[in-house]
């Protein structure tokens, strides 16, 4: 199979060209061999369409995984290139999302040599593996059992597309997730970048997590945990605070506070309409 890649070599040169590899993964690994950092790797050939049918997400899948994440790493591949790498090599399609968010430690435990002391040195956490993307959570979701209609509308209000899937949690917090395609009248799992989904009924939503086992409990509300593979945007401004401090030569200082807002790439807005037809809420 051939990929064609764009990156970096050692001198800081531009690299580009085509090489043959079984998959993404020892692409990545001839690329680290010949000292090319990749800033762009594709398949040359188009990518294999998906099975009817997705096989069940196992324990067994998730310990292989991070045996190959541990094996990338160590060899200098970046997480997010490894866990792509990963998927494109035949790994579950859904390993991207089941690894949990894992922080990573790291200590240094020096020998020293005879008559000397070291002391080690610890480096936790070293690093954190998580998603890259954006979540947001409807607390409340109306018994999809009832004669009142709860729909959600899911927004991208990131500037790329990206899949979704929706978490639906019961009341005794079991929950089953859910692509969006598999929720009736949604025909992809993608939304597009600044795009909406149509009005979606909760109770469609919650028929696609009953056909996976979830069922009903307690008061029978339901809770959704909707995930974008969409990043959220993170910036910095300062804002400026002027007053008078008591110095020595009476004059007005100027402090400046910074402050960071994160603004979601993703949002969910809920709402039930009234059984005649003529009034909503939101929540």
């Amino acid at each position: 199979m051939k990929f064609a890649y764009d990156g970096f070599d050692a001198q800081g040169e531009r690299q580009t060209g085509l090489l043959e590899a079984a998959n993404k993964v020892d692409a990545l690994r001839e690329l680290q061999r010949k000292a090319i950092t990749p800033i762009d790797l594709k398949a040359d050939e188009g990518k294999k369409a998906p099975g009817l049918f997705t096989p069940r997400l196992t324990r067994q899948h998730i310990t292989q995984a991070l045996h190959e994440l541990t094996r990338l790493i160590e060899s200098e591949v970046s997480i997010a290139e490894s866990i792509e790498a990963m998927t494109d090599a035949g790994h579950h399609e859904r390993i991207a999302t089941a690894i949990p968010e894992t922080r990573l430690n790291a200590s240094f435990q020096p020998t020293a040599a005879s008559a000397f002391q070291v002391a080690s040195k610890d480096f936790t956490p070293a690093g954190v593996i998580k998603r890259d993307g954006s979540s947001q959570q409807v607390d409340l979701v109306l018994n999809p059992q009832s004669v009142y209609d709860n729909f959600v509308r899911i927004t991208n209000k990131s500037g790329i597309a990206g899949k979704f899937v929706i978490e639906v949690i019961n009341d005794a917090g079991e929950s089953k997730s859910i692509s969006l395609s598999e929720v009736a009248g949604q025909n992809s799992d993608i939304i597009n970048a600044g795009a909406s989904t149509s009005q979606i009924n909760a109770k469609d939503v919650y028929r696609a997590a009953e056909a996976k086992g979830l069922t009903l409990s307690a008061a029978s509300k339901l809770r959704f945990v909707v995930t974008g593979e969409v990043q959220s945007t993170q910036y910095e401004y300062a804002r400026n605070v002027e007053g008078t401090i008591a110095t020595g030569d009476g004059t007005v200082s100027t402090t400046a506070t910074t402050v960071v807002n994160t603004n979601d790439g993703i949002s969910v807005q809920s709402y039930t309409v009234a059984r005649d037809g003529n009034s909503f809420a939101t929540f």
